[in-house]
């Protein structure tokens, strides 16, 4: 449980709705969320974001982790107006956006043909 947490209590078929206040810019952090039923025995097992870093009210960077072949997609949680792959060294990177409703963007090595 996280202060500043609320959910808002859904109807079946709805999309869950929840608001999460009071982050401080520069702390890294990874959400976890659960489905919590009448029934405790049918509660779900926690699933866990990537970590994250929030940067700005509504900008965030994604830890990624390593990639064998040069090329990961990513889960940046929300749909994104903007990726930018932050550079480590002189490493190249380009972006592609999954498309339609998808949070996911393809990150591509570009400068070689090898992982990271």
């Amino acid at each position: 449980p996280c202060p500043g947490l609320s959910a808002i209590q859904r109807l079946p078929g709805d999309g869950p709705t929840c608001n999460i206040t009071g982050l401080m810019p520069g702390v890294e952090l990874r959400l976890s969320t659960t489905e919590q039923c009448i029934d405790p025995l049918a509660n779900s097992p926690p699933v866990y974001t990537s970590w994250l870093r929030l940067v700005d009210k509504g900008q965030w960077e994604v830890f990624m982790g390593p990639s064998s072949n040069g090329r990961k997609w990513v889960d940046v949680m929300s749909l994104p107006q903007q990726c930018v792959p932050l550079q480590s060294g002189k490493d190249a990177f380009s972006i592609c956006y999954a498309g339609g409703d998808s949070p996911k963007v393809s990150v591509t090595r570009v400068d070689v043909a090898k992982g990271w």
